[in-house]
């Protein structure tokens, strides 16, 4: 990848750099999910969250994120009770 020397000289700037911040910038303007973010970005989607944290960019959830946890956890606490 050609990066631009107006850029290079600022900072220099890894290929590893450009996809971690195009996989921020995707996720803050909802074009992507949480997960394929993080996928983007090679990591899981904990260590996306926590960069997320580190750099205090908000998660997005809402309600449907939230049924869906629920839903995790009533499955869950019925398995683990059988």
């Amino acid at each position: 990848m050609n990066i631009p020397n107006a850029i290079s000289a600022i900072k220099p700037v890894s290929q590893t750099d450009i996809v971690l911040a195009l996989a921020i910038q995707l996720y803050v303007d909802e074009e992507v999910s949480l997960a394929k973010a993080a996928e983007m970005a090679g990591m899981n989607r904990f260590e996306f969250q926590k960069l997320l944290a580190d750099k205090n960019i908000p998660l997005r959830y809402n309600l449907d994120d939230l049924d869906r946890e629920m839903d995790a956890v009533k499955t869950f606490l019925s398995d683990s009770s059988k």
